[in-house]
């Protein structure tokens, strides 16, 4: 990476405007959790599930429903509010 764009992002995310995230394998989750019960997930019927979060910021989040207990079966993605996964 070209010096200068180096410094200017390490300048941005010390200011909190950009928030980086560590590469990471594309098969692994953020974090995983347990979608909270509201209208728009009861609609699409995954309230209540567990699932992996692979993207997430401020305003969405990025998951993958767990069918199984073994999370081999899984459904998705679907794009939440952050609020909407625990």
């Amino acid at each position: 990476m070209n010096p200068k764009a180096a410094a200017l992002l390490a300048d941005l995310e010390s200011a909190g405007v950009v928030q980086l995230y560590p590469p990471r394998p594309s098969s692994s989750y953020i974090r995983r959790g347990t979608v909270v019960k509201t209208e728009e997930t009861e609609k699409i019927e995954i309230a209540g599930m567990r699932c992996g979060v692979t993207y997430e910021d401020k305003n969405k989040v990025r998951i993958y429903v767990f069918v199984s207990d073994d999370e081999t079966k899984k459904l998705g993605p679907y794009q939440l509010k952050p609020s909407e996964v625990v």
